[in-house]
């Protein structure tokens, strides 16, 4: 009997509910109403068109704890969210010591920090596959092209660098989102382009009236292609894909024409490697004391 009226009262609170969700009644205990619309969902749509919230198959619980723009204030919450997370996981598999998921319920969940949680176990796992990119570049030798592969490699890391340096410097703030996706994208557009710019170069024989100057612009006037939108990534992704594309078309295709008259004269590309590296080591030193200098007396 007692059930009977609880479940009558349940019903009928619900029924209120989602008629007006700013009913007095109805508010949530921080003083909010609760939309059905985001709590509730799986609920079919009547005749009219208007959702029958009531015969809903799924449910939204949202647990709120105290927030602070002071980290050392937040640790219990970080702390009560991992171990929220480590029971949820256990729970929804069956290993939990208190009881586990029930077979007819579909289980999903997250919390604030999960998604930092999950870039820094991406980070962790795809340490050796950035390694093993940069080093596939490093390695790229056609006709000991040493030059081109650590030319190529070191312009996309001044490219990052760049867009970082230049925005941390006027002082726009970065997520780790941004700093996680960088890399990969400017490694993707950037090491592409070079493949394209030197195959196609390897496959376009020089003239006999043709200077290397010459031959080089021919080459990279038929195989460079417009760079991607970016409009949808950050600004920091915008600038390094700037870098990127200007050191290509200028720095890169200097170091082509570079490679093209050393193989001409058949020297070796470590005398070349050495002074690129040489000169590159120099420009960057001067650069970061420039920027150091600025930056205390700032």
């Amino acid at each position: 009997m007692v059930q009977g009226i609880l479940i009558s009262y349940h019903v009928r609170h619900i029924i209120v509910l989602h008629r007006n969700s700013y009913n007095p009644e109805c508010l949530a205990g921080w003083g909010g109403p609760v939309l059905p619309g985001l709590a509730v969902g799986g609920f079919p749509t009547l005749s009219d068109g208007t959702p029958d919230y009531k015969m809903a198959t799924g449910i939204v619980i949202t647990y709120l704890l105290n927030n602070d723009l002071n980290q050392t204030r937040v640790q219990g919450a970080m702390e009560w969210e991992k171990r929220y997370v480590e029971f949820m996981k256990a729970w929804t598999v069956g290993i939990d010591e208190g009881g586990s998921r029930p077979p007819f319920m579909d289980v999903a969940f997250s919390s604030e920090r999960s998604i930092q949680d999950e870039l820094e176990r991406i980070s962790e796992a795809e340490v050796s596959t950035v390694i093993i990119s940069y080093a596939a570049m490093l390695i790229y030798i056609v006709d000991s092209k040493v030059t081109l592969g650590l030319g190529g490699i070191l312009i996309v890391i001044i490219s990052v660098v760049s867009s970082l340096g230049f925005f941390g410097y006027v002082g726009v703030p970065t997520t780790l989102l941004t700093v996680e996706v960088i890399p990969f994208l400017v490694l993707a557009v950037g090491v592409d382009n070079i493949f394209i710019l030197v195959q196609t170069h390897l496959r376009n024989g020089k003239g006999e009236t043709e200077t290397y100057s010459d031959h080089v612009a021919r080459t990279v006037g038929s195989a460079s292609s417009g760079m991607p939108a970016v409009r949808t990534f950050a600004l920091y992704a915008g600038v390094a894909l700037l870098v990127d594309f200007l050191l290509q078309i200028t720095a890169f295709v200097a170091l082509m024409s570079l490679d093209e008259q050393r193989q001409a004269v058949s020297r070796n590309s470590e005398f070349y490697t050495e002074n690129f590296l040489r000169t590159t080591l120099i420009y960057a030193t001067n650069s970061l004391r420039g920027i150091n200098l600025k930056l205390l007396s700032a």
